[in-house]
């Protein structure tokens, strides 16, 4: 009989810390769930559901904290979804964060903008094509997973990571540029095919975010210019997560969507990033020129 081979300390760790956590969500939730129910058909119950971006990994700023600030209507507090370890079981943890957001928080928006990213990503073994096959159906459990909601959902497509640091995502994880394209081409036909999906163009926008196109629109009373965005500000040094304003530049694309989508019922909602910035006090580091040194923040009026 083969033995089994035991699993390193730092993911031992992971996965008592995981399991913590998820036992704390589910009895917040739960509580929550108990209190009087929010009057709104689209916003009263966000959820989000993904790995590590949607967890807050490597900035503790998850996309939940800024969707939670900029609905202005009365909702249920949004929490971050614990998939910091999804890529070491996608098809357990991705099954059970769909599960836990049915049971606990009956939600009336999913929002996952990289819930479906390790369906696609880690290692296979077999020639190319084998891989490529295995990639596909893995994708297929996900999808699955995501038809079980029967409310809105707004989904990231996969982005292409090549370059992202080795020892974050080591390369034998990451598909091919061929795969990634096949992977998205079943994820977008899918979306089509379903009137309650929308898609998050995540694959474009990590494009944007490395080759520094993202930018922070300029302020509507003219006191802050359009701001260009170097890959250096929207992604941390792992080139694999977004940074905090990254993240803010994110959650307002994601926004925007739910608005044009939603236009009749996500009347609630709004991300001012020069005001959302202020907020979580990232102006200055939005306004510093890279290599530049720390100068005083401009408020925000309200």
């Amino acid at each position: 009989m083969q033995l089994a081979r035991k699993r390193p300390l730092h993911t031992i760790a992971i996965l008592g810390l995981i399991a913590a956590a998820g036992t704390a969500q589910i009895s917040a939730a739960g509580k929550a769930a108990t209190s009087a129910d929010p009057a709104d058909p689209l916003l009263g119950r966000v959820v989000t559901i993904g790995a590590s971006v949607s967890s807050g990994f490597g900035n503790n700023f998850p996309p939940a904290k800024v969707l939670d600030e900029a609905i202005t209507v009365p909702h249920k507090k949004i929490h971050p979804a614990n998939g910091i370890a999804f890529f070491l079981q996608p098809l357990r943890i991705g099954k059970m964060q769909v599960d836990r957001s049915m049971r606990s928080a009956q939600p009336t928006l999913v929002v996952g903008i990289d819930f479906l990213f390790w369906y696609g990503y880690g290692q296979m073994f077999g020639t190319e094509e084998q891989k490529a096959e295995k990639r596909l159906a893995r994708l297929e459990i996900g999808i699955k997973q995501l038809e079980r909601y029967k409310c809105p959902v707004m989904v990231g497509d996969i982005p292409d990571m090549h370059g992202a640091h080795p020892s974050m995502l080591p390369p034998r994880m990451i598909p091919t540029k061929k795969n990634i394209g096949l992977l998205n081409k079943r994820i977008h036909a899918w979306v089509k095919s379903k009137p309650n999906v929308t898609l998050l163009p995540l694959a474009k926008w990590v494009v944007e975010m490395k080759g520094g196109k993202f930018a922070i629109p300029a302020s509507a009373d003219g006191k802050y210019p359009k701001t260009p965005l170097p890959q250096s500000k929207a992604l941390l040094g792992d080139r694999l997560h977004p940074t905090k304003i990254g993240v803010i530049l994110l959650a307002e694309r994601i926004v925007e969507l739910i608005k044009a989508e939603h236009s009749k019922s996500a009347k609630g909602i709004d991300v001012n990033v020069w005001k959302m910035l202020d907020h979580f006090g990232l102006v200055e580091e939005a306004l510093r020129k890279p290599g530049a040194t720390s100068r005083p923040a401009h408020k925000v009026g309200h």
